[in-house]
């Protein structure tokens, strides 16, 4: 009786930790938001690409020049890449 109350526990434990798993999982990584806008102008830059130093995460901004991106928390000492067609590309610290 005692090994089918174990083998139960067990299985509820496994069960909870698939359940709650994407939890710690997007616990793992943060929404960075931001705007890009001319420095002469304060105009803001729309379809600007923002991208995460070497890795493969980029987003383009919106009309309002506004982007949103989805970051690991392993980046958090990246650069973020700023292009945009006419301009010299910028690096700013995540």
């Amino acid at each position: 009786m005692k090994n089918y109350r174990i083998i139960n526990l067990l299985l509820l434990l496994l069960f909870s930790f698939q359940l709650f798993g994407d939890d710690v999982l997007q616990a793992q990584s943060y929404t960075l938001r931001g705007r890009v806008l001319a420095s002469d102008t304060r105009d803001p830059l729309s379809n600007a690409s923002v991208t995460v130093g070497n890795l493969n995460i980029s987003s383009v901004t919106n009309q309002d020049g506004y982007f949103t991106l989805r970051v690991p928390a392993s980046a958090k000492n990246s650069r973020l890449i700023i292009r945009y067609l006419g301009y010299e590309n910028l690096e700013v610290p995540v």
